[in-house]
């Protein structure tokens, strides 16, 4: 826990935060990360989770957060509104603080409700599947105080298509902690299937359109030819499962392409693998990008939201145009034959993350924004 002294002499104030549920996702982790993180002299955290029970619950619990889970079991239950507002009623929070789209609506609902004065909702991702989302985000942005958006794209997303005006925006990335990656143990992949001494490609993402893993086999039926000893693990669910087999049995890489379902040990298959790629449409900042790039692991992004801040003009790792085949194939073949290239952005890539994503460089900038927020208001109520 933070022994960062506060010198105000007052008791922490309550902070609540709303998610839509504690899966061990990548908002879930980030949120549990900052929560257990805060100055507990000056923050009180409580977390209110809209979902069932879970173990990410437990962890955060062990870590002295209380976490109330409001057990919501259908998608469209007005009645959390309600049953959040009576929590908060009881709570008395300086602020609440949000994350995912349900949480968000949820939250700005039940704040006023409740007589809290400060909503702070999180925008994790550049939505383009979900019109329906846009418009409720901007039907209610009027409740909103402030938007943390994780990546400079995502904030240009919230300006352009949520009409969130850029002065109720702050830009705050995903944390990680480096150290907690360094010594991970790698996967063995001949126990996925793999033959001995195969260079590995690892997807880590839903398999879905936004996740683009089609153009990621057309890549790879490129690149088997030139690279016979080349697999790709892809770890995931999702409703394109079956099309994504097919397709790889159109290109006759079936023997090559090995989907696993949900990992829940990421940083292993990162650790040894050749390069990890992402060939995501659109994304927020892709929290799996920041694991490879902790595990030593070689990057190859497609430039969707949050990429240029973590892989920078290709110093950090190697960036290449959205659904562009012949640009993946010939970035990951650099990956695949300069290995002294792709070693020096690996290290390069994991000071980067020392110095710009640290879990105490992150956490401080939603302590100074909290501390801003709540001045301000104090100031109007004078």
């Amino acid at each position: 826990m933070p022994e960062r002294p506060d010198q105000s002499g007052l008791a922490p104030r309550p902070i609540a935060f709303c998610i839509t549920e504690l899966d061990p996702g990548g908002a879930e982790r980030a949120m549990a990360r900052l929560v257990r993180s805060l100055n507990r002299e000056r923050w009180s955290p409580h977390v209110f989770c809209l979902g069932p029970d879970t173990p990410l619950a437990g962890e955060i619990r062990s870590a002295s957060v209380p976490v109330t889970c409001l057990d919501v079991r259908r998608r469209f239950d007005v009645g959390v509104v309600w049953r959040l507002k009576r929590q908060l009623r009881d709570l008395r929070p300086a602020l609440i603080q949000s994350f995912l789209f349900h949480a968000n609506i949820v939250s700005r609902l039940a704040a006023p409700l409740a007589g809290v004065p400060i909503v702070v909702s999180g925008i994790r991702v550049a939505d383009r599947e979900h019109p329906w989302h846009i418009a409720l985000e901007r039907a209610t942005r009027g409740l909103v105080t402030h938007h943390v958006c994780v990546s400079e794209g995502v904030a240009r997303f919230a300006r352009d298509r949520m009409r969130i005006a850029p002065e109720r925006t702050t830009v705050i990335p995903n944390a990680i902690d480096v150290e907690a990656y360094q010594h991970v143990p790698a996967v063995d992949f001949s126990t996925l299937g793999l033959p001995p001494g195969a260079r590995v490609l690892v997807n880590v993402g839903r398999l879905s359109p936004q996740k683009g893993q089609d153009v990621l086999l057309a890549a790879l039926g490129k690149l088997v030819p030139s690279f016979p000893d080349l697999h790709l693990v892809i770890a995931g669910e999702g409703p394109l499962e079956s099309g994504l087999r097919q397709q790889a049995r159109q290109l006759q890489i079936e023997d090559r392409v090995h989907l696993i379902g949900r990992s829940r040990d990421v940083p292993s298959l990162l650790r040894d693998a050749s390069a990890f790629v992402l060939t995501s449409r659109w994304e927020g900042m892709p929290n799996v990008v920041l694991e490879a790039m902790a595990a030593g692991c070689p990057v190859v992004s497609t430039e969707a939201e949050g990429i240029p801040e973590l892989l920078g003009n290709n110093e950090f790792g190697l960036r290449v145009p959205i659904d562009s085949v012949p640009d993946l194939v010939s970035a990951i073949g650099r990956v695949l034959t300069d290995r002294d290239s792709a070693a020096d952005r690996t290290r390069s890539a994991v000071e980067h993350l020392r110095q710009q994503f640290s879990v105490a460089a992150i956490t401080a900038q939603y302590e100074r924004l909290y501390s801003s927020l709540i001045e301000r208001n104090s100031q109007r109520g004078q």
